[in-house]
């Protein structure tokens, strides 16, 4: 996780959980349930699902460049999450 390009990159390996949680957390790593990713795109970190979505709806176009051009493509082809490519009044 990372919110902003100056924030340090979070990892599964030194992120920080409330002590109410740890346990749960040890509990889950231990078993495997986290994956650390190692063929991620930095530059997209900082980037949210709501925020695309929210530029989706309020027909900004500036949300193709929030993702790859093959996600952009296929969200305008099919529609998806109710891409349209004017205003519908």
């Amino acid at each position: 996780m990372q919110p902003t390009p100056d924030d340090e990159l979070k990892t599964v390996d030194d992120i920080k959980v409330r002590p109410e949680l740890q346990p749960l957390y040890d509990y889950l790593w231990g078993r495997g349930s986290f994956v650390s990713l190692d063929n991620y795109r930095p530059e997209f970190l900082p980037i949210f699902s709501r925020d695309v979505l929210r530029r989706i709806a309020a027909y900004d176009d500036s949300w193709e460049d929030m993702v790859p051009a093959e996600v952009a493509e296929l969200i305008k082809r099919r529609a998806l999450f109710g891409y349209a490519k004017t205003p519908r009044d």
